[in-house]
């Protein structure tokens, strides 16, 4: 009935599910969200600490199952603090004066993250939780719909996610090489998995 790529909650790893699966989901909940950073905290500082949570939570389920790691629930609210663990602002919960807006340090959140994930092939990408409608500018909450955090994401998105063919995390002349024998109709089998299983257009 289904014949498309599987993703298992990282938190399922006790059943053991991954050794079926392609790729190995990961919150930002699995890790421990708190960065234990200040609100103006550089992006390297915040990128070093992203680094320690990956090498030290999320590797692991890697050299384990062998899996490549997805990260499918990333949560940090736009507010003053969100480096230190706010990330559980809904867009439907009440506004709280008490919490300062700070749309520039979730950007920054983001640009760290993809920054320490563009050197660990081991991770395949990330998923933002969420997207929702909201009311700006002066919304919270994790979504990142119409913020800075939002354009971050797409220059990512464009970059590392799309433009990487061959599915070795890089984007280089291997890649464009690869996409002109696409077009040609040769060497198919080398385009990376989740390409060929969604029809992209490459």
């Amino acid at each position: 009935r289904y014949s498309g790529l599987l993703i298992v909650n990282g938190s399922s790893l006790m059943y053991d599910f991954p050794r079926l699966t392609d790729y190995v989901g990961i919150t930002s909940f699995d890790w421990e969200a708190n960065l234990n950073a200040p609100s103006e905290a550089s992006v390297q500082e915040l990128k070093a600490a992203f680094e320690a949570k990956l090498e030290n939570k999320v590797k692991p389920m890697f050299d384990e199952y062998g899996k490549p790691v997805i990260i499918y629930q990333f949560a940090y609210s736009s507010v003053d603090g969100a480096a230190g663990g706010d990330g559980g602002i809904s867009p439907i919960s009440p506004d709280d004066p008490s919490e300062a807006l700070d749309l520039g340090e979730q950007a920054n959140i983001y640009e760290a993250f993809f920054q320490a994930i563009m050197d660990r092939p081991w991770v395949r990408g990330l998923f933002p939780f969420g997207y929702e409608y909201v009311d700006l500018p002066q919304d919270k909450s994790f979504s990142i719909r119409g913020k800075p955090a939002e354009a971050v994401l797409s220059k990512y998105y464009g970059a590392y996610m799309l433009g990487d063919i061959s599915g070795d995390a890089d984007v280089d002349l291997e890649d464009a090489i690869l996409a002109l024998q696409i077009i040609s109709d040769i060497n198919r089998s080398a385009i990376r998995p989740d390409y060929t299983a969604s029809n992209a257009d490459v």
